[in-house]
């Protein structure tokens, strides 16, 4: 099988009124994140007490909150995603240093069948000096800027690079087909 890298990143992806939707919701003071690590300790390239951000989850294995779903439709209809596999808000909080987190896929192979061709989005929500890398061999650098989103096939390794200069970096990750 012959996997081909796709990429593509697109500006002012969201209508401003769907866009400030996702915003007002990221910002609201009762929105209950919850801790956890970034990625799984084999995989991190920071170090265990830097493992860490904060996470929303919009859609994961079929359980979901209408109302929270219904803040991404414009994204999934713009992306023309058939099957939602998973959607999450991350924040991360700055560090010191930019920091790259660790290489990873967001899907298992099992997933990266030619028939289902699955994909991953991301979708900043802030303008930061974070950035993600996509692909452990060409890096492509993806600076952090609100309202942008860049789309690639699940099977690219890609890994996220903490803030430094503002407080916290927002974005969703999307996995569809």
């Amino acid at each position: 099988m012959i996997l081909i890298k796709m990429i593509s990143i697109i500006d002012n992806f969201l209508e401003e009124k769907h866009f400030n939707a996702i915003k007002d919701f990221v910002g609201h003071p009762e929105l209950v994140w919850k801790p956890g690590r970034m990625l799984p300790e084999d995989l991190i390239s920071c170090s265990k007490e830097e493992n860490y951000q904060e996470s929303y989850i919009l859609y994961c294995n079929g359980e979901y909150n209408q109302a929270e779903l219904n803040l991404i439709v414009p994204i999934l209809k713009i992306l023309e995603a058939n099957v939602l596999l998973k959607a999450k808000i991350n924040k991360t909080i700055a560090r010191d240093i930019n920091m790259i987190v660790g290489w990873h896929t967001d899907m298992p192979p099992n997933h990266w069948a030619i028939d289902k061709n699955p994909k991953t989005a991301i979708f900043y929500i802030n303008t930061n000096d974070g950035y993600t890398i996509i692909d452990d061999v060409d890096q492509k650098i993806i600076n952090c800027v609100e309202n942008r989103i860049v789309i690639f096939d699940s099977h690219i390794k890609h890994t996220g690079v903490t803030c430094s200069s503002y407080k916290e970096k927002l974005l969703m990750n999307i996995n569809y087909y």
